[in-house]
C-alpha cells in the first residue's frame, strides 16, 4: 500500500530529522481530564459535538480538538468492531487494480472507520483511491484526517524511551505511523515493563533503532471488557 503522504507528513512534522537542532515538545494524555470534559454537554470538547464535527468534514478542528477526539475514543461505548481485512487483502493482491476494485475498497474501509474513525492505515488507504479515482477534493480531506491523527499519537511522545513513548489506542497504528514516518518495521516486536510496545527498525539514515509506544490505556481497555464479560457471565448464572 503507498504511503503517498510519506514525505509531507515528515516535513509538517519535523519528527526526527536533525535530531540535534530540534527539540520536539510532547505531552502524555491527561486521560482522567479528557474523559470528564467529552462527556461535559455543556463544552465544546463534549464527544458527540466533536465527532460530529469530525465525520462532517470540519477542518477548523485543531490538534486539542484531535487530541480529545482520538484519545477520547477510549471512553465510548465502543462494543462492535467492522472487519473487512480478508477482503480488502484480496483485491489487493491482485496485479492491478481496476476503479471498481477501487470504489469496493473505499466501500469496505468507509464501513470499516464507522468503528475505528482514526485508524491510520485506512485513512491514508482513502487518501490514495480517491487520488487514483481524480476525486482530489475527497483525497485532501482524508490527508487533513490523517496528518491530524499522525500530528496527535507524537504530540504525546518522542518514542525513545519506554517512559516518553507514543501513546495510540490500537496496536495497528504503531506499524502505520512507522512508515509514515519514513521507516520500515523489521519484524521485532516486545513488551516492556512499563506497558510499552518496542517496534524495532530496519536500518535508516537517521540511526533509529526502533520506537516505544505507550499501550498502557489498551491494556486498560482489556481489563474493563474482561471485567464486564465476567460480570455478564455471573449475571447469566443468577438467571
Amino acid at each position: 500500500m503507498k504511503m503517498y503522504l510519506l514525505l509531507s507528513i515528515c516535513l509538517c512534522m519535523g519528527y526526527f530529522n536533525s535530531q540535534a537542532q530540534i527539540q520536539r515538545k510532547f505531552e502524555k494524555p491527561d486521560y482522567e481530564n479528557i474523559e470528564k470534559i467529552t462527556k461535559d454537554k455543556n463544552l465544546d470538547s463534549y464527544y458527540p459535538k466533536l465527532y460530529s464535527r469530525y465525520i462532517n468534514n470540519d477542518t477548523s478542528l485543531n490538534l486539542i480538538d484531535f487530541r480529545n477526539l482520538y484519545y477520547g475514543y477510549f471512553f465510548q461505548e465502543n462494543n462492535s468492531t467492522i472487519n473487512f481485512n480478508d477482503s480488502i487483502k484480496a483485491i489487493y493482491s491482485k496485479k492491478e487494480l481496476t476503479n471498481t476494485d477501487r470504489k469496493n475498497l473505499i466501500f469496505y474501509t468507509k464501513t470499516q472507520l464507522e468503528t475505528a474513525p482514526y485508524n491510520l492505515a485506512s485513512l491514508n488507504r482513502m487518501v490514495n483511491l480517491y487520488r487514483d479515482l481524480n476525486i482530489i477534493d475527497t483525497s485532501n480531506l482524508y490527508r487533513f484526517k490523517l496528518i491530524m491523527v499522525a500530528k496527535t499519537l507524537i504530540s504525546t511522545g518522542d518514542g525513545k524511551t519506554d517512559t516518553t513513548g507514543i501513546h495510540v489506542n490500537t496496536i495497528g497504528d504503531e506499524y502505520t505511523l512507522i512508515n509514515l514516518l519514513g521507516y520500515d518495521f523489521d519484524g521485532k516486536q516486545s513488551l516492556t515493563s512499563n506497558q510499552c510496545d518496542y517496534l524495532t527498525i530496519k536500518q535508516n539514515d537517521d540511526g533509529i533503532e526502533g520506537m516505544y509506544f505507550d499501550v498502557k490505556q489498551i491494556f486498560k481497555g482489556y481489563y474493563k471488557m474482561f471485567d464486564i464479560g465476567k460480570k455478564k457471565k455471573k449475571h447469566r448464572k443468577r438467571d
